[in-house]
């Protein structure tokens, strides 16, 4: 297993560690966006957040009957301190083409943590009665009050994730956005439940979207809430 380092601006530079499968070592500058700390506005914490590409894939609906395709995939291998925003849903098969957010915190004595586990997970869908060729579920996470999740998570099984799969960032340094398009649903999969998949989506220039999705267990249009990350 290869582990590569990231060398990034974290008002002088930190480290993003992550492991690329199959990646060659020039590659890396591209797989690197917007390395960045913010302070909260309560001067209470400061907040490190990347974007790396996606390299493992969780989940595919192949062999569901899906009128669409999808692929979930996430970022493996994270260093001690990193914090993983959310999985990345793409409409297709292929290789992933998808950024996700990576957080790490700078927590001040006596003030409350910046990010934190969920405290457990909502169901969304799994693929059971499908017929899929993969198992699979979809998950939301739950965070404690003042609190909120900037994307959601899958699994292969259909048991609850890891409450460590995904952080739960704390509200002040969180903004709520828009659901953007739909990326995928169901519809044709003959699962026992519906979902649809969407992007979260950001007009604001002061605030950054986690490059994970939202998702809804019917076809209806989608109600959110759903948040992006303050950066100024």
């Amino acid at each position: 297993m290869r582990f590569l380092l990231i060398f990034s601006i974290i008002l002088t530079f930190s480290f993003f560690p992550l492991k690329v499968e199959g990646a060659d070592h020039s590659d890396l500058e591209s797989r690197l966006q917007h390395v960045q700390t913010i302070k909260s506005t309560q001067d209470n914490g400061k907040l490190t957040y990347s974007f790396t590409q996606v390299n493992t894939e969780i989940y595919n609906d192949r062999g569901t009957g899906s009128h669409s395709d999808v692929s979930i995939w996430y970022i493996r291998d994270f260093l001690p301190g990193w914090k993983s925003a959310g999985y990345f849903a793409q409409g297709s098969y292929n290789n992933p083409t998808g950024f996700v957010m990576g957080l790490k915190a700078e927590d001040v004595p006596g003030a409350a943590p910046i990010l934190t586990d969920p405290i457990d997970f909502q169901f969304i869908w799994n693929d059971s009665g499908s017929g899929g060729q993969n198992d699979g579920s979809i998950w939301r996470p739950i965070c404690k009050a003042g609190y909120v999740s900037l994307g959601s998570v899958a699994t292969n099984h259909y048991s609850k994730p890891s409450l460590s799969s995904i952080t739960c960032v704390r509200q002040d340094f969180t903004v709520e956005v828009n659901v953007g398009d739909l990326i995928w649903n169901d519809s044709g999969s003959g699962a026992n439940s519906d979902v649809a998949l969407y992007q979260i989506k950001s007009n604001l220039p002061y605030v950054l979207t986690s490059g994970s999705f939202y998702a809804q267990n019917n076809y209806s249009a989608p109600v959110g809430p759903v948040y992006g990350l303050r950066v100024q």
